[in-house]
Parts: structure tokens; C-alpha cells; sequence
């Protein structure tokens, strides 16, 4: 009798601790920010640090572990796990998604009763789907499958909207984009990439991609980061304007950059170097982030910078050559060493592109993000970065970098100009 009261009892317990798990899991899942358009202070913040896993330890995502820190794409399109292995909530925000095996996996998502809800920029530039538009018989079969995933996502109570520029925009009445490249799953972990989700970024092979481009990834469990991400997100989704700064703390700062609001930190980030600079970007066309790495230099740091092939796509122009040679001759006098990246330089036995925004400095501190050389993406654009200083990712990072910027097919800015190896 003595043993079966005591069995019954350890069941009941046992239940009422699942009961208490699963309440709390739904309380911390219907929690909102609390940032309305009167731009309070989100007052969820301390229950959600207090609440969000801090365990370094990897989880596990289907056959494969995945860790916090720092992966490139190609090697290992670490998102695939992360949609695959969500559980309660995924929350994506992104300027461009059309690889297909990221549509099948969000439709599996839904099966499992995953919320959804995407917030996409619906203009990306040089884009030929208008996403946000009616089907037509002009659309491509590729524009046909991105809208039947909105339309099947939105049937099923899922959400997926239009970046708002008019109301979010850095400066107003000028263009901008939602250019980052940002996810949260489960509300405890979260990924800010330097690529989109395509096939070209994520180096989809059976897909065969024309190009496979340098793209990295950097996944957080950071509680501070992922609740201002996440209020970052509720407010973005809202698409009413609010007060970004009064998130942007000291803290937050030191581990995040947003843009519009992103420069200041950037610039710091450059300017607190002591031995070494490494960059590596699409393009450098800002001129206060120029100069900083050109002061820089002139202290006495190392410079290193690895951008795209000038004649990546096609031949630049004569205005386009003549800033391209203003800007690396002052480089050049100032001591920077520059290299162009092209499509000679495989990946994944593909023509690779410079697609990342990665900075490394004293090879000890590192950033990423989508955050392009350009004006409009330091003062206009919805961008997202993360800052890191683990060993492991900082020294990854590096590797990639020098072996890109040691690789035999790249090349000097004035081959470049002249489309020495990527011809038009």
C-alpha cells in the first residue's frame, strides 16, 4: 500500500511540474513588448532576461548541433537547423528570401504549429517580383512560389507584411530598404547574418546557383540582444514610427548595431583599434567610415581591406571609376592594403562573390552585419550587427578573411578597374 501511495504521488508531482513548465511556456510565448507609439521603455525586458535560457551549451537541430557563434554560409546554412528545430515561434526579418528549401522548411514549420511571421522589404533592388502585388502571368515561376507561401502563411493565420519605408525610413522622403538580415526562434535564440536567404548566399548547390557568395552568420543566445531584437521586431511589424534610440541603452550598444543608428558605434569600433583593421565588404563608398580607417592607418594600424570585383557586374562607368580611384589612392597613400575579390576565387566549386560585412579588429573583437559601405545604409536602412570577442568565432572569422585576401585570384583596385579577371 506504502508503495503505491508513494508512486502515486511521484506522478502526481511529476505532472504538476509539466503543468508549471508549459504555463510559463505559454505566458513567456503571448507576452508583447510593451514599446507603444508613445515610445515607453519596453517594460517586459527584465522578465524576459530573467526568463531566457543562458546555457552556452549546444542545442540540438535535427542529425546536427549547432552553437552559438560564428558560422559561414556556405560551409553551414546554419538557418536550415534553426527553422527545422523551431518549436513555439520564428520571427524573420529580411530583405530578400527566395530559396526555395527555406519556403518547404517554413511550410513544415507550419505543420508542426510553428507561429510564423515574416517582415520583408518589398522592393529589393534590381528585384522582379513584386511580392506584395496579385499573382499575374508575368510573374516568374520563382515571383509565383514566394507569393503562394505568403498567401498559404497569411490562410492559416500566420503573418507576413511589407516593411513599411514611408513610416520607418531613416531620413524621410528618401529611398531606403529593410536591408537586414535577421531571425529569432523560440524567443531564446537568434541569428544576424551578412546574407539573404537565397540560393546564392546560402551556397544552395542543388540548385545551382549562378554564384555562391562569402557570407557569414553569427547565432546568439545573448538575452539583452534577442529582447531588443525582438522589440525591434514587434515595432518594425506595427510599421508605425517610433523611438528606435530609447533602445539602443550603452549595453545594448556594445553588443548591437542598428541602423539608421548604427554609424557612431562602427566608427568607435574602428577607432578603438591598436595593432590591426580587417574589412571586408561589398563596397567602401562612406566617407566618414573611409576616413576613419584612413586615420587609422596613419596612427600606425594595419589595415587590410577585401571588397567585391569593380566589374562584378559589368564594366563601372567613368563617374563610378573616378570615385573608385579617388577613394583607394588615398588608401594606397595612407599605407592600406586592398584587394579585390573575384569571380575566380571559388566556393563550393562556384565563382564567389564578396557578399559580407565583417570587420576584426586587433584580431581579438569582431563585427558583422549587413551593413554595406554606403551612405544610405549607415543613415537610412534597417540593418542589424552584432558585435563578438569568443575566441573561436573571432579566430574563424580571420581565417576566412586572410585566406580571401592571400588568394591568388583576387586583385589590385587598378586590375579591378580595368576587369583584369572578372570580364564584362
Amino acid at each position: 500500500m506504502t508503495r503505491i501511495l508513494i508512486r502515486h504521488f511521484g506522478v502526481l508531482l511529476t505532472t504538476l511540474v509539466l503543468c508549471t513548465i508549459e504555463i510559463a511556456r505559454a505566458s513567456t510565448l503571448n507576452a508583447t513588448p510593451l514599446l507603444n507609439n508613445s515610445n515607453s521603455i519596453p517594460l517586459v525586458l527584465g522578465h524576459i532576461k530573467a526568463t531566457t535560457p543562458q546555457d552556452p551549451t549546444p542545442w540540438l537541430m535535427g542529425n546536427t548541433q549547432v552553437s552559438e557563434g560564428f558560422y559561414e554560409n556556405s560551409k553551414a546554412p546554419v538557418i536550415y537547423d534553426l527553422i527545422k528545430s523551431a518549436h513555439s515561434t520564428i520571427d524573420i526579418e529580411i530583405y530578400e528570401m527566395n530559396d526555395p528549401e527555406i519556403r518547404r522548411l517554413l511550410k513544415d514549420a507550419m505543420q508542426r504549429s510553428v507561429r510564423i511571421r515574416i517582415l520583408k522589404d518589398p522592393t529589393p533592388m534590381g528585384s522582379q517580383c513584386s511580392l506584395f502585388t496579385p499573382s499575374s502571368s508575368q510573374d516568374s515561376e520563382d515571383c509565383l512560389a514566394q507569393k503562394s507561401l505568403v498567401s498559404e502563411l497569411r490562410s492559416h493565420g500566420h503573418v507576413f507584411e511589407a516593411f513599411n519605408k514611408d513610416a520607418l525610413c531613416g531620413e524621410k522622403n528618401k529611398p531606403c530598404f529593410e536591408h537586414g538580415k535577421m531571425a529569432i526562434f523560440d524567443q531564446s535564440k537568434a541569428l544576424i547574418s551578412t546574407g539573404n536567404f537565397d540560393i546564392t548566399n546560402l551556397c544552395n548547390l542543388p540548385l545551382t546557383p549562378r554564384v555562391c557568395n562569402r557570407d557569414y552568420t553569427y547565432i546568439t543566445q545573448d538575452s539583452e540582444v534577442i529582447q531588443t531584437l525582438k522589440t525591434i521586431f514587434e515595432n518594425d511589424l506595427k510599421g508605425q514610427s517610433y523611438s528606435l534610440p530609447l533602445l539602443l541603452t550603452q549595453k545594448v550598444r556594445q553588443k548591437l548595431t542598428i541602423s539608421p543608428f548604427a554609424k557612431k558605434d562602427i566608427l568607435a569600433f574602428i577607432q578603438s583599434a591598436k595593432t590591426s583593421i580587417h574589412i571586408a565588404n561589398q563596397y567602401l563608398n562612406e566617407t566618414d567610415l573611409n576616413q576613419a580607417l584612413i586615420d587609422a592607418a596613419t596612427r600606425g594600424v594595419q589595415v587590410y581591406i577585401l571588397v567585391a570585383s569593380a566589374c562584378s557586374f559589368g564594366k563601372p562607368d567613368e563617374g563610378a571609376q573616378n570615385k573608385l580611384t579617388q577613394i583607394y589612392s588615398s588608401f594606397d597613400r595612407a599605407g592600406i592594403q586592398s584587394r579585390f575579390f573575384t569571380h575566380k576565387i571559388l566556393i563550393n566549386g562556384r565563382p564567389g562573390y564578396m557578399h559580407a560585412k565583417a570587420i576584426v579588429v586587433d584580431e581579438q573583437r569582431a563585427w558583422i552585419g549587413s551593413i554595406n559601405g554606403s551612405m544610405t545604409a549607415f543613415h537610412r536602412n534597417r540593418e542589424f550587427g552584432i558585435f563578438f570577442d569568443d575566441a573561436n568565432s573571432v579566430k574563424a572569422l580571420v581565417q576566412s578573411f586572410k585566406q580571401d585576401f592571400g588568394h591568388s585570384e583576387t586583385e589590385s583596385w587598378q586590375e579591378s578597374l580595368a576587369c583584369y579577371r572578372d570580364g564584362t
